[in-house]
Formats: C-alpha cells, structure tokens, sequence
C-alpha cells in the first residue's frame, strides 16, 4: 500500500499587500512577500547561543527583505555617527516584519467540520531575537 499525499504551493506575489515600515522619518520599503524558508533560515540562525551568529542573521533578514538599494539606505541610517539606534529597537523591527510575513494567509480559514475542536488560542509570535 502506497501512502501519497500531493500538494499545491504558492501565490503570486501580486496578491500579497505591500509592507513598509517607518524607522523616525524615514520610510523603508520591503518585498510584498518572503519565501516560508527564508522565514525558516532566520528563526534557525537567530535562536542560537552566539550573539554574533543571530546578528548576522538579522542583517541577513533584513537584506532579505529589501531589494538591494533600499538595504544600502537602511544599512546607512542605522549606521549613522549622530543617531544611536539600539539593538533592541532592530530587533523590534525584524519581529514586526516576521510577523507580517508570517501571517499568510490573510484571508480567514474555512471552518471545519472535522475533527476535535481545538483548545487555546495559537502562536503567531515570531521568534525571538537573542542578543
């Protein structure tokens, strides 16, 4: 007996909303959408015991998730000799941007009639980020 499952994968990036984020007055443009592994990849490399291996992985995120000239900008407003942004307040941003990416679908889930009903309410909390 032969157990087989198939699956159906996949949006065009075109029905994802745009997402951006203001960092005091600038605005930083991401991508609509992040592939579910990049999500993956991050969570694995920031939830470590190295503080350097989870920064990287955050500059790793966020380079993910812009296109390459609006990475360049962000890299250097954060880097400026006059403004101190704290590692905190990075990692608030990736959290926030990790939650938009992973809450896919937008539209609610059909009910179901199957099954037991659930208890609790579930997780859409990103990973945290250790400094």
């Amino acid at each position: 007996m032969t157990r087989k499952k198939s699956f159906r994968a996949g949006r065009a990036i075109s029905e994802f909303d745009e997402v951006e984020f203001d960092l005091n007055d600038q605005k930083f443009k991401c991508k609509r959408a992040m592939q579910g592994a990049v999500l993956l990849e991050f969570a694995s490399r920031a939830d470590g015991e190295s503080g350097g291996a989870a920064a990287g992985a955050l500059y790793g995120f966020f380079a993910d998730c812009m296109e390459a000239s609006e990475y360049e900008r962000f890299r250097a407003y954060i880097n400026q000799d006059d403004l101190i942004i704290e590692m905190s307040e990075l990692g608030d941003i990736a959290s926030w941007l990790v939650e938009q990416y992973a809450a896919r679908p937008t539209e609610p889930p059909s009910g179901s009639q199957d099954g037991p009903p659930t208890t609790g309410t579930p997780s859409t909390a990103p990973p945290a980020f250790v400094a």
